[in-house]
Order: C-alpha cells, then sequence, then structure tokens
C-alpha cells in the first residue's frame, strides 16, 4: 500500500499499470529529462488520453504537434492567463528537450488512437466542486449541496485517487445543462458572432482536417481555455490567425457552450 506522498513521487513509467496498452514509448514521454524536465506522460498520459484541463493528444498528426512545441518554444503561444500554470510548465518543458526529443514525442503520440477522455453528463446541477492549484476542479469528498450549473459547464475526474495513481482507465465526467448542449450545437452550426461555422475548417464531423484539429470528444476546460487565448491573441502563429475572428465572435457565454456541446460528441 502506497501513501499519497508516495505515489505523487512516482514517475510516469513507475505508474504504467498498462503496459501492454501502447506501444513502446521514447524516453522523453516516460522518464525525466535533464535537470528534471518533466516527460509528456507526466500530464498527457502515456496513451495521450489527458487529464481535466489537460488535451488528449493522441492521434494528432505529427506536424501539428511539431507547430505547437514550436510556438511554445518561441513564445508564439502563451496564456490570457499571466499566472497559468499549466502554460508555464509546457513553455518550460518544450524548451527543455531537444528537438530529437519532441519529434520523438510528437511520433509516439501520432501513432496512437484517439480515446474517448470524457463521460458527459447531463443535469442541472452539478455536484459540489474543489479548485486544485493547477486550476481543475475535483468532486468535493466531503459532500455538499449542488449547485445550479445556469449555463456553465463543470468537470472532475471520476476519481482522483486513481487519476493520480495513473489508471487510464479513469475519465472526466463534465457535467452540462440540455439548454447549453442545445446552445453548443446552434454555435457550431452558425459560427455565432464570426458566422463561421466550426465545420468549415475542423471538417462536418469536427474530428478535423488537414488545416484543422479534431474537436469532437475534447475537455471542455481545454477548449474554453485555448478560445480565449486565441481571442487574446495569446496565442498565435501558424493556423491559429485563423481562428481569431470566429473566436472573437464569440460570447463569454458562447465559449461555454460551445466547448460543452463538443465535449458530448464521439472522437
Amino acid at each position: 500500500m502506497l501513501t499519497a506522498a508516495q505515489v505523487d513521487k512516482l514517475t510516469p513509467a513507475e505508474k504504467d499499470w498498462f503496459p501492454q496498452s501502447h506501444p513502446i514509448p521514447p524516453p522523453v514521454v516516460l522518464v525525466p529529462g535533464k535537470d528534471q524536465a518533466p516527460p509528456c506522460a507526466e500530464c498527457h498520459t502515456v496513451n495521450g488520453q489527458g487529464m481535466v484541463g489537460i488535451p488528449d493528444i493522441a492521434g494528432l498528426p505529427v506536424n501539428y504537434l511539431l507547430e505547437q512545441l514550436a510556438a511554445f518554444r518561441s513564445g508564439a503561444r502563451i496564456s490570457a492567463l499571466p499566472h497559468y500554470l499549466g502554460t508555464g510548465l509546457m513553455i518550460t518543458t518544450a524548451r527543455a528537450w531537444s528537438p530529437t526529443d519532441l519529434k520523438a514525442a510528437a511520433a509516439y503520440y501520432a501513432s496512437l488512437p484517439r480515446r474517448t477522455p470524457t463521460r458527459v453528463v447531463e443535469t442541472e446541477a452539478a455536484p459540489s466542486m474543489r479548485l486544485e492549484r493547477w486550476g481543475w476542479t475535483y468532486r468535493d469528498p466531503a459532500g455538499g449541496a449542488t449547485h445550479p450549473l445556469d449555463g456553465s459547464v463543470a468537470e472532475a475526474p471520476e476519481s482522483v485517487n486513481r487519476l493520480f495513481m495513473g489508471d487510464l482507465s479513469n475519465r472526466q465526467l463534465v457535467y452540462v445543462s440540455h439548454a447549453t448542449l442545445t446552445l453548443g450545437a446552434a454555435l457550431i452550426r452558425s459560427g455565432g458572432g464570426g458566422g463561421q461555422p466550426c465545420t468549415a475548417c475542423h471538417g462536418a464531423d469536427l474530428r478535423g482536417t488537414a488545416v484543422a484539429p479534431p474537436l469532437a470528444g475534447r475537455d471542455p476546460g481545454y477548449l474554453a481555455r485555448q478560445l480565449w487565448d486565441i481571442r487574446s491573441s495569446a496565442r498565435s502563429g501558424g493556423n491559429v490567425k485563423l481562428m481569431q475572428g470566429p473566436a472573437r465572435g464569440l460570447t463569454t457565454h458562447d465559449i461555454t457552450a460551445v466547448a460543452g456541446y463538443l465535449a458530448s460528441l464521439t472522437p
């Protein structure tokens, strides 16, 4: 039996309970690098499904992954939230690993099949939540009163313990109301204030095209944060400029609805 403190010190390689479920990863994915640079699986997991607020990157094209890593390294991709820890860590990590290592990581994750990291729960009230320092939430272990969603979206891991133990079957629960899903579906088709439907670039099934990544089944917290980063120009470079007009045409409420709806789709 391991204590929470012992689990927290385990590397992704030591928490890889299901090695038969994925190809053999390169060292950059599982083993800390020079000066203890975090391996990719520390956050994105060894099968690429990510976790609450952290994107699943399995199956993304190699060139797209390398473009994003280059943007982190160059400063073209930062966060609209100056103190957001996740983006800062990603910038530091991308700069710590060599280009050869980053290419190996991109090739590995691109070779993996996409999974369904989220499970949407359609409801009008979400369980009581607690905020974790990295910016994501988890269900309050003490219980507590539910809170009305009122157009918002709430998310939490199925199990915090399984999350930190590296259980790859542990998914994110996404709590969203029927009205939010309905609004999100309409905005996907119309494009909202920007007037450009999401399907124009991301494909009719929203599973990606040669110029845009897949959106279906993605973590809503991550999607919402990227829309904010793009509309504020904190995220720039590459094809991101094509997204700035559509993102600026969405209100805060629209962004939440779009992110919640996209999370409900099958990858």
